[in-house]
């Protein structure tokens, strides 16, 4: 009634390569989740508010209805040239760069002619 199956080589192979399939979507999926959870820490950290300046203090400027403190911080033109606070101006488009909630600098841009 029951018979011994001989088993091909070629099943063999066949059952040792799905364990080889398995095993690499098992590191892509650790892989994927590693770099994942190492990006979302990042993104945390790094955060940019991008805006027209609407009003500027003698430490700080106004931009989307928010105060930011300017004193300390790198003021730069979008070469990365260090600028003066006299370069803070109403309706200036900035982009002012976080790093932990703490402002590291602020690009200022040119105007645009039209």
């Amino acid at each position: 009634m029951f018979k011994d199956k001989k088993i091909s080589s070629r099943e063999t192979h066949f059952h040792h390569a799905g364990s080889g399939y398995r095993m690499a979507f098992i590191v892509f999926i650790i892989s994927f989740f590693t770099v994942f959870t190492i990006s979302l820490g990042y993104a945390e950290k790094v955060t940019v508010v991008e805006g027209l300046i609407e009003n500027v203090t003698e430490h700080s400027i106004k931009v989307r209805g928010s105060n930011y403190e300017t004193q300390g911080v790198s003021l730069l033109n979008s070469s990365g040239e260090t600028l003066s606070n006299d370069s803070l101006r109403r309706g200036k488009k900035v982009e002012i760069f976080f790093q932990d909630k703490k402002i590291t600098s602020i690009i200022i841009y040119e105007d645009m002619v039209e």
